[in-house]
């Protein structure tokens, strides 16, 4: 399936969906596709992504479109990410801050009183430096996909 089919089907499953949830779900894989569509892939890679979108399958009729949807969308962020190193806005951000507060709480439970409760701030401001720093770099070599509609897209 090219991508610009796949954008055509999911645009049409946005129109009929029952629920804001569904319709949230096909408005991820369209802002997905477009940011991937911007991204000037060469043809190789514009194969592979379209070999990947055939393999799941997305023209079957399944029972919970919402749930079926949802979980190809997972599993094609996660072949993104093996396959081409692209990774979602902040991936790296949320990364550093569960490392910074986990780091935090063994830091500050070494310390009486206030020292867990400061070991997690400067945990989080660690983890939100270091995983910013870490997006920024990947932003710079253009792998950060956009898989929030910031505007709507209709």
């Amino acid at each position: 399936m090219r991508i610009k089919d796949a954008i055509a089907f999911f645009s049409e499953l946005a129109e009929t969906a029952d629920t804001k949830r569904e319709l949230r779900v096909y408005e991820r894989f369209i802002t997905l596709l477009h940011s991937l569509n911007q991204k000037g892939l060469n043809n190789d890679d514009t194969l592979k992504i379209e070999e990947l979108l055939d393999a799941f399958d997305l023209n079957s009729n399944p029972e919970n479109k919402r749930k079926f949807y949802s979980r190809k969308y997972r599993d094609f962020i996660k072949l993104l990410k093996l396959h081409f190193g692209f990774v979602q806005e902040g991936h790296y951000t949320g990364i550093g801050m569960v490392i910074g507060i986990s780091l935090g709480i063994a830091i500050g439970s070494n310390f009486e009183n206030s020292g867990l409760g400061l070991g997690i701030g400067l945990g989080i401001v660690f983890g939100l430096i270091m995983g910013a720093a870490m997006d920024s770099r990947v932003k710079s070599q253009d792998k950060v996909l956009a898989t929030r509609n910031k505007v709507g897209i209709h």
